[in-house]
């Protein structure tokens, strides 16, 4: 073949100049178009509003919660103040008559207790000159679980008296009266020094930063307004508290969420002239941009800020909107808290920076298009046109249209040629329109065909299927090497769900594949559905699972073990149905969470139980069940329970009293003889055993067995 001239009149040169500028313009246009629309400015201002208003709607819930419910007191101060003795009487240092007034204010300090639903709630007389200060502190570690007889209180400051009439615990800092030290603090000082200069206490209720009690009590935040008496005379303060982490609960959660959503930061600043310090960040990631010590916002904008972590240089959109929690006539109007929802920057403007690069790689891959094409095209012209028409068709499938015969071989194989040619054009717009229009969601394709030995793929499919660019590429270029890898992600479908695969582990990624074969070629869609999976497993979980001891419920584990047998029987197996002694006792002397602490122990100890030959679950409140199976004989079931006594028997459980109780439970246990025994015969057996049990081998096991009457001696337990 002859050598192709390449200058200015050759015909190589200027139809590789004509596709290349035909493309380029196109690509110019487009991007002209679209940014003439204003989409890449509208989609970041829409990343911004959003912001902004996912920061608005928790914000007005936080302030709702705090200048509607938490801070609703005054109806109360007007009965304590009914109530308050002379000051006069004060004045004489009638104790007595003092201590009368906090053992009778107790109920009506409870109800405000319920009523505001705080995690604490107190009234602090002002003992002028005196070391310390007559006070009823009492304190709920859980605001949401209520007892009807007041169990979940604890005394923090108050009366002796009142903690034996009202059956309340002490609590780990409980202090008769509070010192002054405790109470030489913003909580008190601010509300009471303001009230004294003659400011009308309506206008006094203050909202204290986070502090502690004492150095080894939780972190707190209060509300506290004076309390006058009946003359109007400020004896006082009255307020709630509201732990930190009570007050984390109110911020929005952050388990399954979107990377766009924000975390949130609770942020207080003292005055206009200072920085805003942060509270309480709602994570992990947050808490560690907070130890950074990067700047926050101290306004609040429709516009979000940019700011950077200083130690990862990460950068974060933050968006800052102020609680309104004063009045500007009072006197702590200066001082402001805000909420700060922050979001990574790159998170944030996902879609605006996926459109940049989409538009970029277009411009760029039409110039590269323009110049192969004009080339191969204007070399394939210059060669014989007969040879030219036959080897166009011989490289892609198909025929083109014909455009009609000209009497002239040559012309007429360059016509079919030219219409092979735009087709091919045709279906290079088609699929680069269908790329930009998927952008931001989740959601790859391919297409391969019988007689072509390369995939056609979409630009995110490899970061779909977790592969990186090189390994891709080589995928692309082989068919059958990517046929063979699609089918070993395929190899591990996900139960339950249809054409869903698990393709990796750490972190888990699941994907649904959907593919179609139509004339001779194969067309395949992926979508990453990992947060949809994680979503349906939170859901199975929860309703499988005890949410106090994260063991199966009383349905979860009758499902499990009709399954088993109905696979037939594993070895030596058995039904053991457990009671938690002693459980009652321990609710009504220290309160139904160290109830509860005893339950969870107990549910830990039944998790490490025979690993592989159990199935632990929770009946009710104190009744658990073990299904024990794969055992070579009964002797070795006796010598497990027997080591899961003796280690029952280590633990013990540190009271607030200073004593130890030991785990106690009685266990009965019934032999599964056939695997066509019915759930709830065997049910019934365990529980009549263990009946047996706690009539005569309490703390320990019984089994029923072939004499119908087999005892093991309870652990000795420590008092």
């Amino acid at each position: 073949m002859k050598r192709i001239p390449w200058d200015r009149n050759s015909i190589l040169l200027r139809l590789t100049l004509f596709m290349t500028v035909l493309l380029f313009g196109q690509s110019v246009l487009l991007i002209g178009a679209l940014a003439a629309g204003g989409l890449l400015s509208r989609t970041r201002e829409d990343a911004f509003a959003s912001l902004t208003q996912k920061v608005i709607t928790p914000r007005n819930y936080l302030q709702s919660e705090m200048t509607s419910r938490w801070s609703s007191l005054y109806p109360y101060a007007d009965q304590f103040a009914e109530m308050l003795p002379p000051l006069a009487a004060a004045a004489q240092g009638d104790a007595e008559r003092e201590e009368r007034f906090l053992t009778g204010a107790m109920p009506l300090l409870v109800g405000m207790l319920r009523a505001t639903t705080a995690s604490g709630a107190f009234i602090i007389l002002d003992n002028a000159g005196a070391p310390d200060h007559s006070s009823l502190y009492l304190r709920d570690y859980d605001p949401t679980l209520n007892d009807d007889d007041n169990l979940d209180l604890y005394l923090v400051a108050g009366p002796s008296a009142v903690s034996t009439d009202w059956r309340i615990p002490l609590d780990k800092i409980w202090k008769s009266r509070m010192p002054r030290a405790q109470t030489d603090q913003p909580f008190y000082n601010k509300p009471m020094t303001q009230a004294q200069q003659g400011v009308d206490p309506a206008l006094l209720g203050y909202w204290s930063p986070p502090f502690r009690l004492t150095p080894p009590d939780i972190p707190i935040i209060t509300f506290t307004t004076p309390l006058p008496d009946a003359d109007g005379v400020i004896r006082g303060v009255m307020g709630v508290e509201i732990s930190l982490y009570y007050l984390q609960r109110a911020l929005p959660a952050v388990g399954y969420r979107a990377p766009s959503d924000p975390s949130f930061l609770l942020g207080f600043r003292p005055s206009r002239d200072e920085a805003v310090r942060p509270i309480l960040p709602s994570n992990a990631a947050l808490n560690r941009f907070v130890q950074s010590g990067a700047p926050l916002p101290d306004d609040s904008s429709d516009t979000p800020s940019l700011l950077t972590d200083a130690v990862t240089g990460e950068p974060y959109y933050a968006s800052a909107q102020s609680l309104e929690l004063y009045a500007p006539n009072t006197p702590f109007a200066e001082e402001e808290w805000s909420l700060i929802g922050l979001v990574p920057r790159d998170n944030l403007l996902e879609f605006t920076l996926a459109l940049q690069r989409i538009l970029l790689w277009s411009f760029l891959a039409s110039l590269a298009l323009g110049m192969a094409c004009g080339f191969a095209g204007s070399y394939h012209v210059t060669r014989p046109i007969v040879d030219l028409a036959r080897r166009v068709r011989a490289n892609r499938p198909g025929s083109a249209a014909s455009l009609g015969k000209t009497g002239l071989r040559e012309i007429d194989e360059l016509a079919g040629a030219i219409k092979e040619a735009n087709r091919r054009l045709l279906d290079s717009t088609v699929k680069m329109s269908a790329i930009i229009e998927m952008v931001n969601v989740p959601i790859g394709a391919f297409e391969y065909r019988e007689d072509d030995p390369r995939v056609f793929a979409t630009d995110g499919l490899w970061r779909i299927l977790s592969l990186n660019e090189q390994e891709a590429e080589e995928l692309y270029r082989d068919k059958d090497l990517f046929v063979r890898r699609l089918g070993i992600l395929m190899s591990r479908p996900e139960p339950e769900e249809e054409y869903v695969y698990k393709i990796q582990d750490a972190p888990v990624k699941w994907v649904r594949i959907n593919m179609a074969s139509a004339g001779g070629a194969t067309l395949g869609v992926v979508m990453d559905v990992s947060a949809e999976i994680h979503e349906k497993k939170k859901i199975r979980f929860d309703r499988d699972f005890d949410s106090l001891t994260r063991l199966y419920n009383r349905e979860a584990f009758r499902r499990r073990v009709i399954a088993a047998l109905e696979n037939g029987l594993s070895g030596v197996c058995a039904l053991a149905m457990l009671d938690l002694d002693y459980l009652k006792p321990l609710n009504d002397n220290f309160g139904h969470a160290w109830g509860d602490i005893y339950i969870r122990t107990t549910a830990a100890l039944l998790n490490e139980f025979c690993p592989g030959h159990c199935i632990a679950g929770r009946r009710s409140g104190d009744e658990f069940m073990l299904f024990l199976h794969g055992f070579t004989s009964r002797a070795d079931v006796r010598e497990a329970m027997d080591s899961f006594y003796l280690k029952l028997n280590r633990h013990s459980l540190s009271l607030p009293d200073g004593t130890r109780r030991a785990i106690a439970i009685s266990a009965g246990i019934a032999w599964i003889e056939s695997a066509d025994v019915a759930y709830d015969e065997l049910l019934q057996c365990a529980d009549f055993t263990l009946y047996k049990a706690k009539k005569t081998a309490k703390g320990g096991y019984c089994i029923s067995d072939e004499d119908d009457g087999e005892r093991a001696r309870p652990m000795e337990a420590d008092a």
